[in-house]
């Protein structure tokens, strides 16, 4: 008899954990959130208000793809440099673009490249809220398609999904390419101008190679933080905080990203100043 219990009882456990496996499993695909993907087929329904709008989200999602595409193309970089002479101490940002390869951009190209990041960003924010205006109208005029509302209407159910993306994800990225190009005016304002003026050889010594002053030129600004000014106390704090062998990692890493090859493949484009002003003004809601 109690053989019997002691397997009715292993059986129960045994069931209980097949009935809550699939909630805790379900909980996790909940959590990984996959990837919003547009699937229109490319047909029209011969109603010019649902087709334009079809026809404006499927271009929208084009330019969001293309975008997510071109900023993954590079990467905006600082660093922080601390040179110690006796009880002094100076201290110097450096800011550079480097592809995904690890090339680095001249300072013509990386201006060119976080310029056009802004302004597509921007272009792409300001066309997901004016097409996200079209939505109701289109919403509409489903039931002009008859029995076709029923194939077109996922379609147009599923435009707000593209314009959440735009607003949202695009305008994120957007701000930080703003915070970015900010930081990078800041320091090409104040960058030191003759970079062989300052002593590498800490840095040398760190990377084991020659610091590369045509690199230094050509990729990066180096802005001197001024002593005792707020922003130099606030990294002074944070670097004091670092051990010497965090301190000479740092070091040997920047020496190593200054000797990285330059990249050659992309040419200047020119870009109207005016007009990234005014996208850097742009209220994006």
């Amino acid at each position: 008899m109690k053989t019997k219990n002691v397997i009715w009882t292993m059986l129960i456990v045994v069931l209980g954990c097949c009935f809550l496996m699939p909630d805790n499993v379900q909980a996790k695909k909940k959590k990984e959130k996959k990837k919003y993907e547009w699937k229109w087929d490319g047909k029209l329904s011969g109603n010019e208000t649902v087709d334009q709008y079809l026809l404006s989200c499927d271009t929208l999602w084009t330019k969001i793809q293309n975008y997510r595409e071109q900023i993954d193309q590079f990467d905006y970089k600082e660093d922080t440099l601390r040179f110690i002479n006796g009880a002094d101490t100076t201290i110097y940002l450096a800011v550079h673009l480097e592809n995904k390869e690890g090339q680095l951009f001249s300072k013509g190209t990386a201006n060119w490249q976080l310029a056009q990041s802004i302004m597509s960003g921007v272009n792409i924010v300001l066309e997901s809220t004016q097409i996200g205006l079209q939505t109701a109208s289109a919403t509409l005029a489903l039931p002009n398609l008859g029995l076709g509302a029923l194939s077109f209407a996922k379609y147009v159910k599923a435009g707000p999904n593209i314009i959440a993306i735009g607003m949202k994800e695009i305008k994120e990225i957007v701000q930080q390419r703003k915070y970015q190009w900010g930081q990078w005016k800041q320091a090409k304002e104040g960058a030191v101008e003759d970079l062989s003026t300052i002593d590498w050889s800490s840095l040398e010594q760190a990377g084991a190679a020659k610091i590369s002053i045509d690199n230094l030129n050509k990729c990066f600004f180096i802005k001197k933080i001024e002593p005792q000014s707020e922003t130099w106390t606030q990294m002074q704090t944070v670097l004091m905080n670092k051990t010497q062998e965090e301190m000479d990692e740092d070091n040997k890493s920047f020496a190593m990203t200054v000797n990285k090859p330059e990249d050659t493949t992309k040419e200047n484009a020119e870009f109207s100043e005016d007009e990234l002003h005014k996208m850097m003004q742009q209220d994006l809601g």
